[in-house]
């Protein structure tokens, strides 16, 4: 019924209900890795994360949990261990304090897709970005990203490939009746970097995206990580660029 990771979920939920002071998940793999070795060159195992990293890689593609796994630790506040581990005893330790290298993990999300939609008619248009975003809600879209300048000449927002045709149906049948156009950019990944430091990061984040063609969607202000949208061709690329740097934070941070 919950899908992948479904009994991770179940087991923090009855931690959380019986007041547990550890869980331990089991995995096939050594903890939870700075990367997918199948992207990026030598990852390692993270000792420690918070549950709000943790949350975030769960969220950014990290496919090992389910996406709410950390969900209630994080709103019960209980200061429950969790520990992924391997039959070895490899490990990583999440818990309800930050800790550790400034940045963790650098995740990989693909299959999603940009649309914009830019209009004069749009600016100043008090409830467009509701309306917008309830169109998209009706037909069972998911909105994985948006951003709009001040100037409200244009929206941007980023859904899953299996969310597009519904979402250019919806909209582009109503676009031109209100005085706007609809761009749609396929193929594109999420590149993620997870940690707590990830806001100090920002300046060699966006010089990987420049080199990489990637636009920024967070900065690391409203939650322990930065995301760059990608084209799927060079997102590897990306993912590489930002994994150095997470390495090197272990060793200076």
């Amino acid at each position: 019924m919950l899908g992948r990771g479904g009994s991770d979920l179940t087991a923090t939920l009855l931690a959380s209900a019986l007041g547990a002071g550890r869980v331990v998940l089991y995995t096939d793999v050594p903890g939870i890795l700075s990367g997918d070795p199948r992207v990026v060159e030598g990852p390692r195992r993270v000792g420690y994360m918070s549950y709000e990293e943790a949350w975030e890689v769960a969220r950014l593609g990290l496919r090992k949990f389910h996406p709410r796994t950390f969900e209630p630790l994080i709103a019960g506040g209980l200061g429950v261990e969790v520990v992924v581990s391997d039959l070895m005893g490899w490990s990583t330790r999440i818990g309800p304090g930050r800790g550790g290298p400034p940045l963790k993990v650098v995740s990989l999300n693909g299959g999603v897709a940009r649309l914009v939609v830019r209009g004069p008619s749009m600016a100043g248009k008090r409830g467009f970005l509701s309306r917008l975003a309830g169109l998209l809600a009706g037909r069972g879209v998911n909105i994985l990203a948006i951003r709009q300048p001040p100037s409200e000449t244009a929206i941007e927002v980023v859904v899953g490939e299996e969310d597009l045709p519904a979402a250019v149906e919806e909209l582009g049948a109503r676009s031109g009746a209100a005085g706007v156009r609809l761009e749609v950019e396929r193929g594109l990944e999420i590149v993620s970097l997870v940690g707590w430091g990830a806001a100090e990061a920002l300046p060699e984040a966006l010089s990987a995206a420049e080199k990489t063609g990637g636009r920024l969607l967070s900065t690391g202000e409203l939650s322990p990580s930065i995301s760059i949208l990608a084209p799927g061709r060079s997102s590897r690329e990306l993912a590489r660029l930002l994994h150095r740097r997470v390495v090197e934070s272990w060793v200076t941070g």
